[in-house]
């Protein structure tokens, strides 16, 4: 990165601190809160299973792989299916939104709340049916009426001010901030933890880049690939590129080699597949020249640890 910035983590913006805060402080004690999310959770499955009589919807519905069942794998109510938890919140948050039934929200822009039960619901068996595996005690119906009721006030409280069809942003972004922050307190996140997650989830469009330009990911001067990390707006979640002047056909066949790490090879951190890209051509790294060079200079910035979905 370039000198003018400082290596100090910013604290990051109120409204995702307020969040974590909330998710991880707050205690629901309202009878009359409690009262009406166990109608919305009756609500919410019964429109989840009048969803079950529309072939159009089933067919989305299931593991990845035909036959699965995940040991100790959350349920989907209504059905056979025995599922990882996040393969389990896509079927159930499905059979929810289908038949659009679901409550209603109705502010400066609007939404349906409830469909945060497909994260919340998928994740609760999930660490129930763990726990009781393991001799823990599970989790309860409360639990469950509680991460509802925060994820309600979550993305209720947001749609009230603040319509984001209006300058062109998808407000279903809302239930991805919601059920983030309630999920990720269920799964016992730190409070720095449920920040860096819930800020993800914020952002509409995260990509991954990796660009062959000369300099673009300089990390001793502004660079491009800086501006697309630091961007607030959203941006990118990683960047490789190279440091400085780039060889194109050399550095393509890195850029291939990666890819083939990523989506050939099953690699699922990004940092690594680029480690493992580079040990290919290491044999034509001994004699000063374009293969050295481009080994050199193709630099990874951002987090390491980053993973990238590929499949």
């Amino acid at each position: 990165m370039s000198g003018q910035l400082s290596n100090v983590r910013p604290e990051p913006d109120k409204v995702l601190a307020r969040i974590a805060d909330y998710v991880t402080k707050f205690k629901v004690t309202g009878k009359e809160a409690y009262e009406t999310a166990r109608y919305c959770l009756m609500d919410t499955l019964g429109c989840g299973f009048e969803a079950l009589e529309y072939p159009a919807c089933t067919k989305l519905l299931g593991p990845i792989v035909p036959g699965t069942v995940v040991p100790n794998g959350a349920k989907v109510p209504g059905t056979q299916f025995q599922l990882d938890p996040v393969q389990a919140a896509f079927n159930i948050g499905a059979m929810i939104r289908w038949l659009d039934f679901n409550d209603t929200w109705l502010a400066a822009e609007w939404g349906h709340p409830s469909d945060n039960l497909g994260g919340i619901l998928a994740t609760a068996d999930w660490l129930s049916r763990n726990a009781v595996a393991a001799g823990r005690k599970p989790l309860v119906v409360k639990d469950v009426l509680t991460a509802m009721i925060k994820a309600h006030e979550i993305q209720g409280c947001i749609a009230l001010e603040n319509s984001f069809n209006k300058v062109g942003l998808d407000h279903v972004v809302l239930v991805k901030v919601a059920s983030t922050a309630v999920v990720a307190q269920m799964l016992g996140l730190t409070r720095d933890e449920i920040v860096n997650a819930v800020s993800l989830a914020n952002a509409t469009r995260p990509f991954f880049l990796n660009m062959l330009n000369c300099s673009a990911a300089a990390f001793d001067f502004p660079c491009l690939a800086e501006k697309f990390l630091l961007n607030p707006n959203g941006g990118a979640i990683g960047v490789i590129g190279a440091s400085r002047e780039a060889y194109p056909d050399n550095i393509q066949l890195f850029q291939e080699a990666w890819f083939n790490k990523l989506f050939g090879e099953g690699y699922t951190g990004a940092a690594a597949a680029l480690n493992d890209a580079r040990l290919r051509y290491v044999s034509q790294t001994f004699e000063d020249g374009a293969y050295r060079w481009s080994n050199l200079i193709t630099t990874y910035l951002g987090d390491p640890e980053v993973a990238v979905q590929s499949r």
